[in-house]
């Protein structure tokens, strides 16, 4: 457990230098700890979006919840399907444990890395893994994102905005890009796999969301 706490606090250290980095990008481009901290810990992606975008990889989120805007009339459609899709998995006999095996955690490292998303998962998804028995360590990140490109130009460490984001294609078109590392196999809560979920996906702005063969930038840093 010290361990753990040990590694938390490095984690909330690398984005407390991200927000310092920020604040002083553009001021003093020639400070080494803004030259570090935007390589390798700036995260795109943070906050709620980034769990609704980890619910998505996880399995245990409807296709396009991810994206979409607060105020956008699809999640009203999202909600209702929502409620459908919880009745008919009770009467499928379909367990949450069914959902977050192994497969969905190790998918949610490495859409966590593509996206550039916060080190805050690395916590989220420890705790949620250790609820249900999965063992998920702090080294699985390393072994499973550190390498991973990350595909989405989005400020602080990019361009763009999460609206453009979303209608860019969304987390969808992310994991159809990286599906060769992904397990396309793993049973979602649409009644769908991974790849049968993001098959139809489109990338509707390729700068918004890069390609593996061309990405935002090599490496994730998660």
């Amino acid at each position: 457990m010290n361990q753990l706490l040990i590694q938390y606090s490095y984690l909330q250290v690398l984005d407390l230098m991200t927000t310092l980095a920020f604040l002083l990008h553009g001021i003093q481009e020639g400070n080494p700890l803004v030259r570090f901290a935007m390589k390798f810990t700036a995260s795109p992606i943070g906050g709620l979006v980034l769990i609704k975008c980890l619910a998505l990889a996880l399995g245990i989120g409807l296709p396009g919840n991810a994206a979409y805007p607060a105020v956008d009339g699809r999640r009203n459609v999202l909600a209702r399907e929502a409620g459908r899709r919880i009745v008919q998995m009770v009467k499928d006999d379909i367990t949450i444990s069914q959902i977050l095996t192994r497969k969905a955690f190790e998918n949610a490292i490495r859409t966590l890395a593509a996206i550039g998303g916060s080190t805050n998962a690395v916590i989220h998804l420890i705790a949620i893994a250790g609820r249900l028995g999965v063992d998920l360590k702090i080294e699985d990140f390393d072994r499973l994102g550190s390498e991973m490109p990350c595909l989405v130009n989005l400020q602080p460490s990019g361009q763009y905005l999460m609206e453009d984001f979303c209608y860019a294609g969304g987390l969808p078109v992310v994991m159809k890009e990286i599906l060769g590392h992904l397990h396309g196999d793993a049973l979602t809560v649409s009644g769908h796999t991974v790849a049968e979920n993001v098959s139809q996906a489109q990338n509707y702005n390729p700068e918004v969301i890069k390609t593996v063969a061309q990405p935002f930038k090599d490496k994730a840093g998660i």
